[in-house]
């Protein structure tokens, strides 16, 4: 399992993983020593094995994550949660095609991808750039295409991509009204086949 721009996520912590499963959380420096003194100051044990890998992804990324011990002729699933909107398209782009190189058949990728309606009314709203505190649609830089199924498809993606709200209630969870406002974010799962 690749967490990419892992932050804060605890999954390596609150998950029962099966026998042997590594986990590599991928994050810039300054954001893994934050999450290190917060698992060291609570005494969190990971369920599995917990690998941190200092790397900013809107550069070469694969290089360190190879050097962490990834072994890319395994299957591997990949997490790439609320990070596109914070990288270029072009960084953005390289993150799937780079996992995609990385990725034998049966290998998986989730995604969130934000949404471009909401972007494009955020600088409607703030033609000066100006935000306030806790204003992340700010700091966002782009949006995933469209036609997202046939941009990961020229990747070498198999994917499926659902709105939230309706993936939300379809697994038991539906978001409270004030929620279901998402303006069109969607969830990918894709697939190599």
């Amino acid at each position: 399992m690749v967490i990419l721009g892992a932050g804060l996520d605890a999954r390596a912590f609150r998950l029962a993983w099966p026998d042997k499963l590594r986990v590599f959380e991928l994050d810039l420096a300054d954001v893994l020593e934050f999450k290190e003194q917060v698992v060291r100051a609570e005494a969190w044990r990971p369920s599995c094995e917990r690998i941190a890998v200092p790397v900013d992804l809107s550069e070469d990324w694969t290089r360190p994550l190879g050097d962490a011990g990834f072994d890319a002729c395994s299957p591997v699933a990949w997490l790439a949660e609320g990070v596109l909107a914070y990288l270029s398209p072009q960084a953005s782009n390289s993150l799937v095609v780079r996992a995609a190189e990385l990725s034998v058949p049966t290998s998986r990728l989730g995604l969130t991808l934000a949404s471009s309606r909401r972007l494009q009314a955020w600088r409607e709203a703030h033609p000066d750039g100006a935000s306030g505190p806790g204003d992340y649609v700010a700091l966002w830089r782009s949006t995933a295409p469209a036609e997202a199924i046939e941009w990961l498809a020229s990747h070498g993606w198999h994917a499926e991509v659902f709105d939230v709200a309706e993936r939300s209630a379809a697994y038991g969870r539906p978001l409270e009204q004030d929620a279901r406002r998402t303006d069109g974010a969607r969830l990918v799962d894709a697939d190599r086949r």
